[in-house]
């Protein structure tokens, strides 16, 4: 996956992601808290925008384009099991705009995803924080080959 993919039938092209993304990929990604149905603490571009670098630098992040505007991304750490030496890359977030929500461009952003973690010789845990739509990303995940894995709870989020 160096430098741009065109991917057939589709108008989207998946690019890894460079320094030169970061403003328009952190004002994508301000856009997540509001449609989750969670309380997120405020939106701290800054923050984020280091945080962005570094997975950027390790080519960890992934972008959908469409008219050369940044429509989709996920990204995510490779880190180590607690218990273990071994690795896992898991996604930090994964999003989409609204108008550009289709199974085609959600399986192109986690199978390139998938393809970041085969490079790394390491298992892929994709996981959602919004709690919005589960039984449809539930369908998503397991049609992709994924078997769900747990869950997630909160309080006070």
């Amino acid at each position: 996956m160096n430098g741009v993919k065109k991917l057939t039938n589709s108008d989207y092209i998946l690019v890894k992601a460079k320094d030169s993304n970061i403003a328009e990929l952190i004002n994508l990604l301000v856009l997540m808290p509001d449609e989750a149905n969670t309380i997120y603490p405020p939106y701290n571009k800054q923050v984020g925008a280091r945080y962005i670098k570094g997975l950027i630098s390790q080519e960890l992040v992934l972008l959908l384009f469409k008219e050369q505007k940044i429509v989709g991304t996920v990204g995510g750490s490779i880190s180590r099991w607690w218990w273990s030496e071994s690795k896992m890359l898991f996604n930090t977030f994964f999003f989409v705009k609204e108008e550009h929500r289709t199974y085609d461009n959600a399986k192109k952003l986690i199978m390139g995803f998938n393809q970041i973690a085969e490079k790394n010789l390491v298992p892929l845990i994709m996981g959602t924080s919004d709690a919005k739509d589960m039984e449809r990303k539930d369908m998503l995940f397991e049609k992709l080959g994924f078997r769900k894995i747990g869950g997630q709870y909160g309080i006070g989020v």
